[in-house]
């Protein structure tokens, strides 16, 4: 027993007591103590004291599969059933309580630690419960690991037995009876293993809880990966899985398995680094249009179009869509694009009726209409004539649209600075914050999900569009989202959400391990 209390302090201990602030003046300024003490008192479930009861005092943030708690804070409950415990770091802690031979638990959570004395309440060990976890065979069995967090308790993947085709079950036993808010998964070695989390569990004394509730998150950066710049423009999915990555300056990125190979002007034949939009054409070669022309390579074959190799109009490419026939349309700099696989055809100010040259996405619609969006408004082509739509002659929000996306629905959407326009095709609809809970002021990037909920990536964070209402995506599921911009959204087939950042890299979350 590494402390001996006072029968006052026992008395003290049965009462809830918030932290006691300390200070010494030191000429004439005042600076606080730099160590606490943290103290309780434990009984059994017949009111009995509990001595010889094991207690861990965990700082929040701890990862026990990286980490070893030393032995300054791992305490032995005395004769009346008293721990104490001197920190010489302020922070906030949790209690973990084990009665070795009895097999019971009590867990103190979110206690303060500033100065000076911090007392608990006398607890109750309670009967410990369990957790099983369904999870899918993609995950590491043999150096993978799950634990509860906040506490010391975790598990080896290598206990895990066949549930179901696709699916291991793993029992994790004597966790204490609360609700339990999330659980991590972690591989070791490998720090930037996606965490898992979990809706809320609440663990029942002697039964239990099951949960299939996973989310795996990943974030690359280059602060953790070959990543050459950390705002990316787009996302494209290749057969074999792997990621094309495209950025801001750094040109392009392609991530296959845990391989990373980054092509730019300096290393290959990409004409600019500042990257439009990626695809793959019928033929299955990949285009990678930048704002300085486009690449295409074909299989390990590279070739460029620009104005000084054909007759492609201009460089300065923005997107791109395709329509029923096959024909290939880009906006830039300097009017609309089409390309019929020989000839390219530009739509410009002095050729037709559009009401300017600099266009910054475009889109087809589900009648093979071609809309762009510019700065003097958003025109839309039907294969004969230009119609242009303004605040001047139609109910939309603001002439300047940064992106047009149409819906499942044939609903066509655009984000503006400030508000996002929704066009059926006879009526606008507006949505700002006077009006719903959308997140503003820039909307940048729309993506629908196979459930019909729609992602709206705004400078400020992620908005849904479900069920008529807008929801911020900004619970503790998806922390890892909050306050960032986006510019990119999309999923793959295993239904993992991906998304591009203004600052951030990539992050993607999803019922599947990257």
């Amino acid at each position: 027993m590494k402390h001996a209390l006072t029968p006052l302090m026992l008395f003290l201990s049965l009462v809830a007591l918030s932290a006691v602030q300390c200070s010494t003046n030191i000429a004439g300024g005042t600076i606080e103590t730099t160590n606490g003490v943290v103290t309780g008192s434990i009984v059994h479930g017949n009111g009995l004291v509990a001595p010889d009861v094991e207690v861990k005092l965990i700082r929040e943030t701890f990862n026990p599969i990286e980490e070893a708690l030393p032995d300054s804070l791992i305490d032995t409950t005395d004769q009346n059933g008293i721990f104490a415990f001197t920190i010489a770091v302020k922070g906030t802690y949790n209690i973990q309580s084990v009665h070795i031979s009895k097999r019971t638990r009590l867990l103190y959570t979110a206690i303060k630690v500033n100065s000076d004395t911090v007392v608990l309440p006398q607890d109750t060990l309670k009967a410990p419960g369990n957790i099983m976890l369904i999870m899918p065979d993609t995950l590491d069995t043999v150096n993978g690991y799950v634990y509860i967090n906040g506490t010391t308790i975790s598990k080896s993947l290598s206990h895990a037995v066949s549930y179901e085709p696709d699916y291991y079950s793993l029992v994790i036993d004597s966790i204490p009876a609360e609700a339990i808010p999330s659980i991590k998964y972690d591989r070791t070695g490998v720090p930037l293993e996606p965490a898992l989390i979990t809706d809320t569990v609440s663990v029942i004394p002697g039964d239990t809880a099951v949960t299939d509730a996973f989310i795996f998150w990943a974030n690359f950066s280059t602060a953790n990966s070959p990543l050459p710049v950390n705002r990316i423009q787009n996302i494209v999915f290749d057969k074999d899985g792997s990621l094309w990555i495209g950025t801001f300056r750094g040109g392009v990125a392609h991530y296959k398995g845990s391989e990373w190979t980054v092509y730019d002007t300096g290393n290959s034949m990409l004409p600019r680094d500042i990257v439009s939009t990626i695809f793959r054409d019928t033929d299955g070669r990949l285009w990678i249009v930048t704002q300085g022309g486009i690449a295409i390579i074909d299989g390990s074959t590279w070739s460029v179009i620009t104005t000084s190799n054909s007759a492609i109009p201009s460089n300065a490419l923005t997107g791109y869509t395709r329509d029923k026939n096959g024909n290939k349309w880009f906006s830039s700099f300097d009017g609309i694009l089409k390309y019929n696989g020989s000839q390219w055809t530009l739509y410009d100010s002095v050729n037709s009726a559009l009401p300017s040259n600099e266009w910054v996405h475009i889109a087809v619609d589900s009648s093979d209409n071609i809309w762009c969006s510019g700065l003097n408004g958003v025109s839309r082509f039907n294969g004969t004539t230009w119609n242009t739509y303004t605040t001047s002659n139609s109910g939309i929000y603001a002439n300047y649209a940064y992106k047009i996306f149409i819906d499942s629905k044939k609903n066509i959407w655009f984000g503006h600075e400030g508000a996002v326009s929704k066009f059926d095709g006879t009526n606008w609809m507006i949505y700002n914050q006077t009006n719903s809970s959308i997140l503003q002021n820039r909307a940048f990037e729309f993506y629908e999900h196979f459930n019909g909920d729609i992602w709206i990536g705004t400078h400020y964070g992620l908005t849904r569009y479900a069920g008529g209402q807008f929801i911020d995506v900004t619970d503790e599921r998806y922390s890892l989202l909050r306050n960032k911009c986006y510019y990119e959204i999309t999923a793959d087939t295993k239904n993992n959400m991906w998304f591009g950042t203004a600052s951030d890299g990539v992050i993607s979350f999803g019922p599947t391990k990257k």
